[in-house]
């Protein structure tokens, strides 16, 4: 019988608080694993995402305005928050059942009243909603890059003129819900619909995090893309100063978030012989001091 190889990261900080992946609710975990990915993706690496997407450099900064800097320099990643995923899900499921569409709840509660009632106390906070019909079945992932999309698109949009969001400096960490539902909206609408919704926000005190995906890079160009996800890999993570092991294992497409402070991140692998061997080194590169970062790992560099 063949042997089963487990595969480790290990990851050497100088401090460090650990944050386990949440755990994602029942509808359409992937879906919104993937939205947080693809948010994160634009806020991190914009340019690559406006090429990728088709979209005109010249307009997206016209739209940015004054925040035109945000394509050259990126934003921090934003941190999973389980509270503004339970404040997500409970208004998706809301919406869903009452059969309505609006940030603002049938009770007249708003995102602050939603989050504060899970216990999240922000400085600020907002949220963002989308909603696709669609007259067959089409795949969650394809039905969530379609909403990330119209997103995109409406904000960097010269004459779009609504709030930032995704490009916005006001938040740290979010939660995601995305629903699928059959509805009956009337004969002129079709019968399935997704329904997103993402809390922002940025707690009183922020807590910055490494967050990324475990991969395995299947077409070589050294890059996250979906499908390459490694699940279920325990990445072992080492604190230097006391002298301890945890280990954190890899989530939904391969999802992982640490909640550190301060590190240098040193990444190996186990040999041939079980010896870890570093295929990635960070040293000298400060991350997570006062903002999230974004770092991917996969298995041979």
């Amino acid at each position: 019988m063949k042997k089963k190889t487990i595969t480790y990261f290990v990851i050497v900080l100088l401090t460090l608080c650990l944050l386990p992946v949440a755990a994602f609710g029942d509808e359409q975990a992937e879906a919104s694993a993937y939205l947080w990915r693809l948010i994160n993706q634009a806020r991190v690496h914009p340019l690559v995402t406006l090429q990728a997407q088709g979209i005109d450099e010249a307009a997206a900064r016209l739209a940015l305005g004054d925040d035109a800097w945000i394509l050259d320099q990126g934003l921090p990643p934003l941190a999973w928050n389980d509270s503004l995923y339970q404040a997500a899900s409970a208004h998706n499921q809301d919406m869903v059942t009452q059969l309505y569409y609006s940030p603002t709840g049938l009770d007249g509660s708003s995102v602050v009243d939603r989050i504060a009632a899970q216990g999240y106390d922000p400085t600020a906070a907002d949220e963002v909603l989308g909603a696709m019909a669609f007259a067959g079945f089409i795949d969650p992932l394809e039905a969530a890059k379609l909403t990330f999309n119209s997103w995109l698109m409406d904000e960097l949009n010269p004459a779009y003129g609504g709030v930032k969001r995704i490009f916005s400096q006001n938040y740290t960490e979010l939660g995601i819900s995305f629903n699928a539902a059959v509805l009956d909206l009337g004969p002129d609408v079709p019968h399935n619909v997704y329904i997103a919704v993402v809390d922002l926000a940025m707690p009183l005190i922020p807590h910055p995090y490494l967050i990324g995906n475990v991969f395995e890079d299947l077409n070589g160009d050294a890059l996250w893309e979906l499908g390459e996800g490694r699940e279920g890999i325990a990445l072992v993570v080492r604190d230097v100063a006391r002298g301890e092991s945890h280990t954190v294992i890899s989530g939904i497409l391969g999802a992982y978030q640490l909640e550190v402070a301060g590190l240098y991140v040193t990444v190996a692998v186990p040999d041939s012989q079980g010896q870890p061997q570093v295929v990635m080194s960070l040293n000298g590169i400060s991350l997570g001091r006062t903002s999230n970062s974004l770092v991917d790992f996969s298995p041979g560099g």
